[in-house]
């Protein structure tokens, strides 16, 4: 048995620019990516004395903001992606009071404090869902890779029995005119002064994780099992006066070989991987590293996929929507392969590698 334990995710939910899980995946693999200029959004033009300001574009998900503060806008993107988690689980209102909720969040710009807007998300949700307070609940703040170490939390807690279900999410949107003018300060933003910046996007995804043995219990069909994770810290992440040479992702990756291995063997060279790169250089540098220092971990046909490029930069829902992206390609039965791994790179320290494992394969 692998070491995540016989953990199976049996629910998956997200809303991006393209829908929620069907139409962001059918969009997804048809290339398609629903990009707009936000004239309310101005960023700096390639002189900042001399030239215009040029408008922001970005994904942005379909739905009427009704709120001018962005906190709440994240409450609303997690809703719709949390009930269709939740509904495919076939969990109801009752089984949700008993699950413990991990919910991956942008660390707020400004003098606002990231317990503070944790609690005030997570209180929006409940509140504008109609929803009582579950069993547990926390929100995360350590970046694109929060998902995962949300999912790994996760993991260990099901396998020692502490907990029974736990739903892991992240929601992540760039209407935030504080969280702006400061990524466009530091040239992380496409626009005319900044062609290695990225598109962002607005995005939310939920997975919930129980025991395969809970599942059967509840008489639900497991979508994958989490076959293998590995969680690491890179020494020389962005900003560092080192540069990175992929340790810490290298390290995450290995990990995750060697937990999803069977019979003391490592797991099978991946042929299908899912990336949160959203085309940035620096990103896209760590992961030539690591593929060229772990060759030997990789088929050499292996697929490559960055949802990014269809949903612009997720953030702190990037992991959540690999996963869904993932187990919504297994289900059609439209994967390259039976085993998704998934990758992500924060911009502070933190590195994770998921490994998601066809139900249809051997447990």
């Amino acid at each position: 048995m692998a070491d995540a334990g016989g953990i199976v995710l049996t629910g998956a939910g997200v809303l991006t620019s393209l829908g929620q899980r069907a139409q962001s995946w059918a969009a997804m693999r048809a290339g398609l990516a629903r990009i707009e200029e936000r004239e309310d959004f101005q960023l700096l033009g390639p002189d900042e004395e001399f030239d215009l300001p040029s408008a922001l574009r970005g994904a942005q998900a379909p739905l009427h903001w009704a709120s001018d503060h962005p906190w709440d806008r994240l409450a609303e993107l997690a809703l719709p992606a949390l009930d269709e988690a939740l509904e495919s689980a076939g969990l109801s209102r009752r089984d949700w009071s008993g699950t413990h909720v991990s919910l991956a969040l942008r660390a707020p710009f400004g003098d606002a404090k990231p317990a503070e807007m944790g609690r005030y998300v997570l209180d929006a949700i409940y509140a504008d869902g109609a929803l009582p307070k579950p069993r547990g609940a926390a929100a995360r703040f350590e970046g694109h890779a929060a998902g995962a170490v949300g999912i790994v939390d996760a993991v260990r807690a099901l396998r020692t029995g502490d907990r029974a279900c736990c739903v892991v999410g992240g929601a992540d949107t760039f209407l935030d005119s504080d969280a702006i003018a400061e990524l466009d300060l530091a040239f992380r933003l496409r626009s005319e002064r900044s062609a290695d910046g990225y598109l962002p996007g607005e995005a939310a995804a939920f997975v919930v994780l129980e025991t395969a043995a809970h599942a059967a219990g509840r008489g639900v069909k497991p979508l994958a099992t989490v076959a293998g994770y590995g969680l690491a810290d890179e020494p020389h992440p962005l900003g560092s006066d080192t540069p990175c040479a992929a340790a810490g992702l290298s390290d995450a990756i290995r990990q995750t070989s060697r937990r999803a291995g069977r019979d003391g063997a490592p797991m099978a060279p991946a042929a299908w991987v899912l990336s949160d790169q959203n085309g940035e250089r620096h990103r896209a540098k760590e992961w030539a590293l690591a593929r060229t220092r772990l060759h030997e971990m990789f088929d050499p046909a292996f697929e490559l996929w960055h949802p990014a490029e269809n949903f612009g930069d997720t953030g702190p829902a990037s992991v959540p929507l690999l996963a869904a992206m993932a187990v919504e390609t297994l289900r059609r039965d439209a994967a390259p392969a039976r085993e998704a791994l998934l990758v992500a790179s924060s911009d502070g320290p933190s590195r994770a590698g998921l490994l998601l494992r066809g139900r249809d394969g051997k447990d």
